[in-house]
């Protein structure tokens, strides 16, 4: 644990420049009233500057650190350093991620707190109305930083390796992307998660999220811990996991969505509506369908045969 903590705040001064700009960057809000904005307006006027900088300040650092926190050092040789020490590959890589998120949560929170104390929200926002859709909003923001630096790193890497690993990259983004492409839109078309209104529900993208984030996670350890310090290796490392791992997913979730649309009249539960032909043995039957989410199907069917 003290290797650990040794890693996370060595990346963490390292960076301590970044702090400073963050603490800059938070007061900027407090005095954009002053530039001609009626005093009416000045809270409004102080939230949307402070949620404006904090979101791309916050990002631009995520982004910058998830594409140096170890990629700089692998392609600058630099990161045998930790491993002529008594490290493992998970503290290494523990150590500097962890540090990455911490910065990148400690500069928004820089960026947005001037504003908040100044405009009363921290009151609202232990108020228990609020608890429960602040602590969401958190997670969610959590999630998605997570998610951006670890992105990051694995594009940075695929460009610093300039190995065959990078066509590879480009030709599975291309089938596995398309494979969750359909595969989502036959599922949405289909209404398995459900309709709303006159449309089909749309799924919380979350869960998605929180996929993806794994997979990067998994992969990036494996990057550290079989790559070590050869980026071209560390990069099929990255490569090879993240892939399996992605392409396993959309085989999933392809095979759902032909199970999905293969539905037969067999398939629904309960017909819901019907029209039958004026003349003849045809009808329209529609119903929801077994075991299929909450997708419903629409059926030409024979009364006779079946």
């Amino acid at each position: 644990m003290n290797s650990f903590l040794t890693v996370t705040t060595r990346e963490i001064h390292a960076r301590r420049m970044v702090f400073v700009a963050a603490a800059f960057a938070g007061v900027i809000p407090l005095v954009a009233p002053v530039l001609g904005a009626p005093a009416a307006n000045s809270v409004e006027l102080r939230a949307f500057t402070a949620m404006l900088l904090s979101l791309s300040f916050g990002t631009a650092v995520a982004i910058l650190l998830g594409a140096t926190v170890i990629v700089r050092d692998l392609s600058e040789q630099r990161l045998a350093f930790y491993f002529t020490r008594p490290l493992s590959a998970l503290t290494i890589w523990g150590g500097k991620f962890l540090a990455a998120f911490l910065i990148v949560i400690a500069t928004l929170t820089l960026c947005a707190l001037p504003t908040l104390v100044a405009n009363g929200g921290v009151a609202e926002l232990t108020h228990s109305s609020f608890l429960g859709v602040w602590s969401r909003a958190v997670l969610f923001v959590l999630l998605i930083i997570g998610t951006l630096v670890l992105l990051s790193h694995a594009v940075s890497s695929a460009i610093r390796s300039h190995s065959r690993w990078l066509v590879a990259d480009v030709a599975l983004i291309a089938a596995v992307g398309f494979v969750f492409w359909w595969s989502s839109r036959t599922l949405l078309l289909a209404g398995y998660w459900g309709t709303e209104g006159w449309g089909f529900k749309i799924p919380n993208p979350t869960w998605a999220i929180a996929g993806l984030c794994i997979a990067l996670l998994v992969a990036t350890y494996r990057q550290v811990s079989v790559g070590r310090t050869d980026l071209i290796r560390a990069h099929g490392a990255l490569s090879t996991t993240f892939w399996t791992l992605s392409g396993a997913c959309a085989l999933l979730l392809f095979a759902l969505a032909l199970w999905v649309s293969s539905a037969s009249t067999a398939s629904l539960g309960a017909v819901e509506g019907g029209t039958f032909a004026p003349r003849g043995d045809w009808a329209f039957i529609a119903g929801r369908l077994r075991h299929r989410g909450e997708a419903k199907g629409l059926f030409l069917w024979n009364s006779v045969s079946g």
